[in-house]
């Protein structure tokens, strides 16, 4: 009875002290953002808002093309329309259209020198600030063609001579000067240099560096080298199937597309040295979409856009820190590599 009757002791908690924190370095708060990176974020903004970008190209046609507008609108929501054509065409169409007040285009992409042309034609401008530009020690060779930075290189590319894969290694030329021999009269092929760049590009370095000389070129002229209207495509094509030997000035990236695509191209050395070019790009001036203009060009200086970029053209890009995505087939390593320099283009325009 005495115990049913005691009252029941309800022990005392004490509540526990929370163990110390591990010792170590505390989070480290996000760096504060500048200036600059708030401006860019109202530039991406602005483009998402525009949501569509105009590319007059040359290089994005077929698949390339349809992949750039596809992943560029998954990723920033753009709509992308190219138009394709030559270099000297896409000028003239857009001092037309600069003249007339009707602006088309917001980006050009096309040859180094076509992009310059179109600085000297007045048609292109400066994009301002690009973030990826700040980024240091990445570059192969530096992206901005002019002291201004109105034009761009997005990727780089040799202009060797290229033969069918038929064609046996000891009847292949070795030098510039063995096509001058008699066997090859009438057996070559090459753009049209009225309207095409790439007979400039790929003879003007080695003329300035004295590699070759005018009367070589002479002498080349009176071996009935074909001028092609056509696409550099149906030139690479008439190699291909043997109807020319050999072809003339057209890049490395322009035959790794065709060699992907199954046709049979080798590219070949010569001795006196292999001119290097590029593929650039540049923003029109009165572009009606100047954001997405803009977003469109620092995302082809970028990593990302670099190896997409080379993924699909098959050439290499301007990186460092970019894996080489070209076609091994249409790869050339020159024994004496010759940049095509600003001069070289200044004295081609």
């Amino acid at each position: 009875s005495l115990a049913a009757c005691t009252p029941t002791v309800v022990p005392t908690v004490t509540p526990s002290t929370p163990p110390p924190a591990p010792a170590g370095k505390a989070p480290e708060a996000a760096p504060a953002q500048t200036a600059e990176d708030i401006a860019w974020q109202k530039v991406v903004s602005d483009a998402r808002k525009e949501g569509n970008l105009t590319l007059y190209a040359n290089a994005f046609t077929g698949d390339i093309g349809t992949e750039i507008t596809r992943h560029f609108k998954e990723k920033y929501g753009i709509t992308v329309e190219i138009i394709t054509g030559r270099g000297n065409e896409q000028i003239e169409r857009m001092k037309t259209e600069q003249r007339i007040g009707n602006v088309v285009a917001d980006v050009m992409e096309s040859s180094s020198l076509n992009v310059l042309n179109a600085k000297d034609a007045g048609v292109v401008v400066s994009p301002g600030e690009l973030p990826v530009l700040r980024e240091k020690n990445v570059w192969i060779i530096p992206p901005a063609l002019d002291p201004e930075g109105n034009a761009f290189n997005y990727m780089a590319s040799p202009i060797p001579v290229w033969a069918s894969t038929k064609m046996r290694p000891e009847d292949e030329p070795r030098a510039w000067k063995d096509l001058l021999a008699p066997k090859w009269k009438g057996k070559m092929i090459m753009s049209d240099p009225v309207i095409s760049s790439g007979p400039y590009l790929a003879f003007i370095p080695l003329l300035n560096n004295k590699l070759i000389d005018e009367d070589f070129l002479r002498a080349l002229g009176n071996q009935d080298v074909f001028l092609d209207v056509s696409s550099t495509r149906d030139i690479a094509k008439k190699v291909g199937a043997g109807q020319y030997l050999l072809g003339l000035a057209f890049s490395s990236n322009s035959a790794g597309a065709f060699i992907r695509e199954g046709l049979p191209l080798k590219p070949l050395d010569m001795a006196e040295g292999v001119t290097v070019s590029g593929l650039g790009v540049a923003m029109v001036r009165k572009a009606p979409h100047p954001n997405a203009a803009r977003l469109f060009l620092n995302w082809a200086l970028s990593a990302e856009g670099q190896a997409k970029l080379s993924q699909l053209t098959s050439a290499p890009g301007v990186r460092s820190d970019v894996p080489d995505f070209s076609v091994p087939e249409a790869r050339i390593k020159p024994k004496n590599l010759v940049p095509a320099t600003m001069k070289d283009m200044a004295d081609e325009s």
